[in-house]
């Protein structure tokens, strides 16, 4: 890897646990307190990065803008329609989806990840 302060810092900022799943925005407006003079594009292009070598994880969902995870365990995700916040969850779930898929297509499941939409106990108490 080569080695950038931007890099560097962007990593011990995901490593502190300070932020939860941010987005790149997310990790831009805390950079700003450590590196005043760090730019949007430079906070993509390290997160993008450092999520391609494997020292974050990138997370997609559909209609959202990426977050990142530094919590590289397999696990799945739960998101909050209200707030927007991310949740980790660690259970073993059925896996007769991946059974189901098999038989009836012949795919062979390899990896299994889930997200999980619906509303956090804060959110779902105001609705």
């Amino acid at each position: 890897m080569k080695y950038s302060k931007q890099k560097d810092e962007i990593l011990k900022l995901m490593r502190s646990g300070r932020l939860d799943h941010p987005s790149a925005a997310e990790v831009f407006v805390a950079m700003k307190e450590i590196l005043p003079d760090i730019g949007i594009a430079t906070v993509y292009r390290n997160l993008n990065a450092l999520s391609d070598m494997g020292f974050l994880k990138r997370l997609s969902f559909a209609g959202e803008a990426d977050r990142y995870d530094f919590n590289l365990a397999d696990h799945h995700h739960a998101i909050c329609l209200g707030c927007g916040r991310v949740f980790d969850f660690d259970m073993k779930l059925d896996n007769s989806v991946e059974k189901k898929l098999a038989e009836k297509s012949g795919f062979s499941v390899v990896s299994v990840k889930y997200s999980v939409s619906g509303y956090c106990k804060k959110c779902a108490c105001c609705k």
